[in-house]
């Protein structure tokens, strides 16, 4: 979408762009963490997913209807969320989560990748795994997109959790579950890109 406004002439009448605010006034507004998931959304697209598109031009194009939407939506994320900061919790922070790697390994994927079928995380865990493994043109960008969308801001999550000692639930962080789809495919297309590129020619 951030193309698309820029490709159309930036902010100006831009359909796209009134969209994208939109889109940013409803995220905001949907989580605790709104304005951190708009902050790592943006971070990855100015670095790593521009495509031609100067990073001057990024800007230029992002960042009015962004600041636009985030002055309408603070007031009322300031409403609801201001009592939770600095607020000290008593509950057993890995209630949910479980008190073992392995528990925590498979709450965390099985929160992103599977919500009813047993094991079924692994199918993508793997994809994203032997997506990694596949030295590519786009191998930086599967990188960083694991690690600026779905490893950093988990972390960040469990981190708030644990020091304000409050339960570490898939509420949290679910928003990371169509991040980790997205990149579940974007490792499945590499895949088949290199099995296809290996595959004898025909003589």
């Amino acid at each position: 979408m951030a193309t698309s406004i820029r490709g159309r002439g930036g902010i100006g009448g831009s359909a796209d762009s009134k969209v994208w605010g939109l889109l940013v006034f409803v995220v905001l507004l949907y989580h605790l963490y709104g304005i951190f998931i708009v902050f790592c959304i943006l971070t990855y697209h100015f670095f790593f997913s521009r495509s031609e598109a100067t990073r001057k031009e990024v800007l230029s194009s992002l960042a009015p209807p962004t600041l636009f939407a985030g002055l309408l939506a603070l007031p009322l994320w300031l409403l609801y969320s201001l009592p939770s900061f600095g607020r000290h919790w008593t509950y057993d922070v890995f209630l949910f989560s479980g008190h073992t790697v392995k528990a925590m390994v498979g709450f965390l994927f099985g929160t992103m990748g599977d919500m009813t079928f047993h094991l079924l995380w692994v199918v993508p865990f793997l994809v994203v795994l032997f997506g990694l493994l596949i030295w590519d043109r786009f191998w930086m960008s599967r990188m960083a997109f694991l690690a600026i969308l779905i490893l950093f801001p988990v972390g960040f999550v469990f981190i708030s959790d644990y020091r304000g000692h409050y339960w570490f639930l898939p509420r949290h962080f679910i928003w990371v579950m169509p991040l980790w789809g997205i990149l579940t495919g974007k490792s499945f297309a590499a895949i088949l890109a290199r099995c296809r590129s290996s595959e004898p020619s025909a003589s």
